[in-house]
């Protein structure tokens, strides 16, 4: 009854991942260190199954459940639990640390871009939605931008991205020289607008200028968000990186080295 009472206290999704993972760690400590007991274990153990598992590129939340299950094995048997120390305890926090630290995004270049626009017909549905997506990457890229500048996370925080009366044209003899972004809302803005200014290069087959210029002439509402759907409502965020994600598999790159933040590195 003791025993059914103590397993009765973890779900059986738990003790199932609690079995492999001791598994793992029985497995690693019979490949590396032969002869050496699993049960009970020592922390220094303990310290190089931490270190192995994330030169394996654990995440540290990953690891930390590696390391309960070991904790929880060595408890329940009445065992001195080899991970309560001190020492263990700071190698966990420091995979947080250095795992946090290492900024695997790369950036979207020029000719990165070139592909991804191109490759827009072949993966998005639709003409209004491809000449909207170049748009938004062509500001995105040209502008430094973020993803939550151009596109709404909540239906709350419609107000914080572009606004179409945020745009302005400027025009000699009647062409549009360049064009005029005022920044509302971005981070460290402390309330005080800014503006960028981009120079028309009908050459240029990413100009921002022509890209906004075409996007607006299938929908140029006055008021509201920049970037708008057919329907009229607002881009998401959500759209937009699954967008991407979609192009950039088409295109045969990486999504966890890509991402919409890859516009401003």
């Amino acid at each position: 009854m003791t025993d059914k009472l103590v397993s009765a206290s973890l779900s059986a999704a738990t003790q199932s991942s609690y079995n492999r993972m001791l598994s793992v760690y029985s497995n690693f400590c019979q490949k590396y260190f032969p002869g050496v007991n699993v049960l009970p274990s020592t922390h220094v153990m303990v310290a190089h199954f931490i270190s192995h598992l994330f030169i394996q590129n654990y995440q540290p939340s990953t690891i930390a459940s590696y390391i309960s299950a070991i904790s929880f094995m060595h408890k329940i048997k009445f065992l001195q639990d080899p991970t309560d120390t001190f020492f263990i305890k700071k190698m966990l926090k420091g995979t947080k640390q250095l795992r946090h630290s290492v900024d695997t995004r790369l950036p979207i270049t020029y000719d990165i871009l070139v592909k991804l626009v191109k490759a827009l017909p072949k993966v998005i549905v639709g003409i209004y939605n491809q000449v909207l997506l170049k748009a938004m990457m062509s500001t995105a890229y040209f502008c430094f931008l973020r993803i939550g500048e151009i596109a709404v996370k909540t239906e709350s925080e419609i107000y914080r991205v572009i606004q179409r009366e945020d745009i302005k044209f400027e025009r000699v003899n009647g062409h549009v020289s360049n064009m005029t972004i005022t920044m509302k809302f971005y981070n460290h803005s402390n309330l005080q607008s800014r503006t960028l200014e981009i120079s028309r290069h009908p050459e240029n087959y990413l100009c921002p200028v022509k890209a906004i210029e075409e996007y607006l002439r299938l929908h140029n509402c006055p008021h509201g968000p920049l970037f708008r759907f057919k329907c009229g409502k607002p881009v998401s965020g959500f759209y937009f990186n699954s967008s991407l994600k979609s192009l950039l598999n088409f295109v045969g790159l990486d999504t966890y080295f890509y991402k919409g933040h890859s516009f401003r590195i």
